[in-house]
């Protein structure tokens, strides 16, 4: 049996391209005493998008950083009879739920917080048409087809914020990760040595009325928010939490003082993200086995009470208060549940669109540079071989407008100009 990778991965940079576009089909049917048969050459079929979908079941971005470029598939080419080529199979990219999609820019383009939740990462590349189709246009003499079109072609940051309804912060060794496993289904990997947690680690809760979701993460030390220890890496993953839960190690050996350490804890997560100080949150003093008989914390009560915080006093070894402690927390994200569904950046899809169509002309030595996507597809769709094509090709641009747009930046007969990287020479039917 082969080995699950438990390995915890929270960003992922990847390179996605839309599959191209089928060509369409130059075909007849011939008949008899007919010299030129009957256009019918079908369409090519569009290609697959790539698409990142939002799954319940995955809880890292391991599996999608393995594999760095993402292609969907061509659409066919279409056939005779007018059969149009079949679409490309769409590529979907699985991610867990949390995660946010930024583009090159940096911008958010789609943070999935939905199970199934789909975004198109990159679209696929039209089917040229057949001369079938293009006969409706230049009448049934139509003896040549389109290309496809490429696909899209995409970089993205993948980035992943847990989703949770109650964090479990604290400093390393206080003992979240015994607690997240004692409250809910939970195995994180338990040892008497800092920095145990190696990765957030997410348990479902089991309430008397409700399910909830709870994550421990790796300790905090000082100077979090500035980049130390784990730093970022993990501050990021309170974010959406509505809950927070402060974990203190109030054994009286270790030589920690649990007021000091709420201090910390409190202030390096609101120098993070200023809002987090409005979370709700209770406090949760550990190891309280460890005390003696005439040991108290009444210091660490006065300090919750003067922060309006509640105070938990456990023993997640032994499972000593842990059942008023579930119980707060349920009635706690109960009410939170019913006031909004999730904390953190608003849900955003914004579909990459087609290149810019707005039509351009830029001079580059001798030659002129003509831009806009419509204009660059339609090069790109056409058979430059085939003289009928290219006919077809001057008069669509002519349409368009890019003849009047060339001389009114001063072109001349027999000027080059580029066109998606092609090199045409410009003719004004006007010049003598």
């Amino acid at each position: 049996m082969k080995k699950k990778n438990n390995t915890f991965v929270d960003q992922a940079l990847i390179s996605v391209e839309g599959g191209g576009g089928g060509s369409g089909c130059a075909g007849f049917h011939h008949q008899k005493y007919l010299k030129k048969g009957t256009p019918l050459g079908g369409d090519g079929g569009d290609g697959g998008n790539v698409v990142v979908v939002a799954k319940q079941s995955r809880n890292s971005l391991h599996e999608v950083s393995k594999k760095h470029s993402w292609k969907a598939k061509n659409g066919s080419a279409g056939g005779l009879e007018g059969m149009k080529g079949a679409r490309g199979r769409d590529l979907e990219v699985f991610v867990p739920l949390g995660t946010v999609v930024y583009d090159e820019s940096g911008s958010v383009v789609a943070d999935l917080v939905d199970g199934e939740q789909r975004f198109v990462l990159a679209r696929g590349g039209r089917g040229g048409r057949g001369n079938l189709s293009l006969s409706r246009e230049v009448g049934k003499g139509a003896e040549f087809a389109e290309k496809g079109e490429a696909g899209q072609k995409r970089n993205y940051l993948l980035e992943l914020k847990v989703l949770a309804d109650v964090a479990i912060v604290g400093f390393p060794n206080s003992g979240k990760s015994t607690l997240l496993s004692r409250i809910s289904n939970a195995k994180p990997r338990i040892a008497d040595f800092p920095f145990t947690t190696l990765g957030p680690h997410l348990g479902v809760v089991e309430g008397v009325e409700m399910e909830f979701v709870a994550v421990d993460l790796p300790g905090l030390i000082e100077g979090a928010h500035e980049g130390k220890g784990m730093g970022h890496d993990f501050l990021k993953h309170v974010e959406r939490a509505p809950v927070i839960l402060y974990l203190l190690d109030v054994s009286p050996d270790t030589g920690r003082n649990p007021i000091h350490e709420l201090e910390i804890l409190v202030n390096e997560l609101s120098m993070y993200m200023p809002e987090l100080s409005e979370r709700k949150a209770l406090v949760v003093a550990n190891k309280t086995d460890l005390l003696s008989a005439d040991e108290t914390l009444s210091d660490l009560e006065e300090e919750c009470e003067k922060r309006e915080l509640r105070l938990f006093l456990i023993s997640a070894l032994e499972n000593r208060g842990l059942n008023e402690l579930k119980s707060e927390l349920e009635r706690i994200v109960m009410g939170e549940r019913k006031q909004r569904k999730t904390i953190g950046e608003e849900v955003r899809i914004v579909l990459p669109e087609r290149e810019n169509d707005i039509l351009d002309i830029e001079r580059s030595g001798d030659v002129f540079v003509v831009t806009g996507g419509f204009v660059e597809r339609l090069v790109l769709k056409t058979d430059l071989n085939s003289p009928d094509a290219v006919k077809y090709l001057v008069g669509k641009l002519k349409k368009l407008g890019v003849d009047e747009l060339l001389k009114s930046h001063g072109a001349k007969s027999g000027d080059q100009v580029s066109i998606a990287g092609y090199l045409f020479e410009y003719h004004d039917d006007e010049e003598i």
